[in-house]
C-alpha cells in the first residue's frame, strides 16, 4: 500500500466565482426541490413558501439581475428575491457588482456558505410538515434524484487513479488528508481538517449538516463511473475524529470491503 499526507487547508483561500452563474444554479436546486414537494405533498407547498419565506433575507441588497424562469420558484417572487439576497449577503459582496457578466474572487467558506446554508434552510423547512427523521429522508432522496440527474456517460472516468482529488483540492483548499491507494481496484483518503465542517458546525445539527454535505458523496461517486463504489463509516460532520472515504471498482474488487479501523488509526 502506498499513502502520504497532504495539508491543502488554507484558511483565507480564496475562489473565483461568476455571481450570475452562481446564483443561478442555486435557484435551480431550490426550485427543483420545490418541484419535488409540490408533487408529493402538494398540500404543503404554501406552507413550505411560507417558511422559506421567514427564513431567508428581508434585507433588499441587489437590484434583479436574472431573468431565469422557473417552474415553481417564479410564482413566488418575493421568495425568489430573497434568496438572491440572502446568497449575496453569505457572499459578503457589495452591493455595486452589478455586472452580469463579473466574476470575482471571495472567501472559500463565503462561497460554502452561500450554497449550503441555502440546502440547510430547504431541509429544515421540511420538518413543519414531517418529522425530523423523515425530514432527512426526503431531503436525502432530493439530493439523491437531483445527482443523478447530472449522470453524463460521456464524462466517465476510466479508473479510480483518474479521479480528479488534486484538481479539487487545488480549488477549494479545504481538507487536511492521508491519500492512500491499495491496489488499482481500492483507495481513498483519511480527512482530518473539512472546511464544510467548519461551515455547518454552529448549527449543532450533525445529522442534517451530514444530509446537506456529506450524503452527496456515494451519487456523485457514481457519477464518475457507476462502476465505482464509495464506502464510509466516519465523518467529521457526525463528531468522528475523521472521515474515512474509501472508494472501489468493482470490476476489480468485486467483493467491496471497507478497512477496518485499525487500517485507519495507522494511517499517518
Amino acid at each position: 500500500m502506498k499513502s502520504s499526507y497532504k495539508e491543502y487547508y488554507r484558511e483565507d483561500a480564496e475562489i473565483e466565482v461568476k455571481i450570475i452563474e452562481h446564483i443561478t444554479t442555486r435557484l435551480k436546486r431550490v426550485n427543483s426541490f420545490l418541484k419535488m414537494v409540490k408533487k408529493t405533498h402538494p398540500e404543503a407547498i404554501n406552507g413550505i413558501i411560507d417558511t422559506l419565506e421567514e427564513k431567508f433575507s428581508h434585507t433588499p441588497v441587489i437590484p434583479q439581475l436574472y431573468d431565469n424562469e422557473f417552474s415553481v420558484l417564479s410564482v413566488y417572487p418575493n421568495l425568489q428575491d430573497k434568496i438572491v439576497n440572502t446568497i449575496w449577503n453569505y457572499m459578503n459582496l457589495p452591493s455595486n457588482i452589478l455586472d452580469e457578466t463579473q466574476q470575482t474572487s471571495i472567501n472559500v467558506k463565503d462561497y460554502l456558505r452561500s450554497y449550503l446554508l441555502i440546502l440547510y434552510t430547504l431541509a429544515k423547512s421540511l420538518e413543519t410538515i414531517m418529522s425530523h427523521d423523515d425530514a432527512i429522508d426526503y431531503f436525502q432522496a432530493y439530493i439523491d434524484q437531483n445527482t443523478r440527474k447530472e449522470r453524463d456517460p460521456t464524462k466517465y472516468l476510466k479508473e479510480l487513479a483518474d479521479i480528479p482529488t488534486e484538481e479539487f483540492q487545488r480549488m477549494y483548499q479545504s481538507h487536511n488528508f492521508v491519500e492512500f491507494k491499495i491496489h488499482s481496484g481500492k483507495q481513498g483518503t483519511k480527512i482530518t481538517k473539512c472546511k464544510w465542517y467548519e461551515v455547518m458546525k454552529d448549527l449543532n445539527e450533525p445529522d442534517i449538516s451530514y444530509a446537506v454535505c456529506c450524503y452527496y458523496d456515494f451519487e456523485a461517486t457514481k457519477n464518475m463511473n457507476p462502476n465505482f463504489v464509495l464506502t464510509r463509516k466516519k465523518t467529521i460532520m457526525q463528531g468522528d475524529d475523521y472521515c474515512d472515504f474509501c472508494d472501489h471498482d468493482i470490476r476489480i474488487e468485486h467483493a467491496v470491503e471497507h478497512p477496518p479501523e485499525v487500517f485507519w488509526k495507522t494511517l499517518e
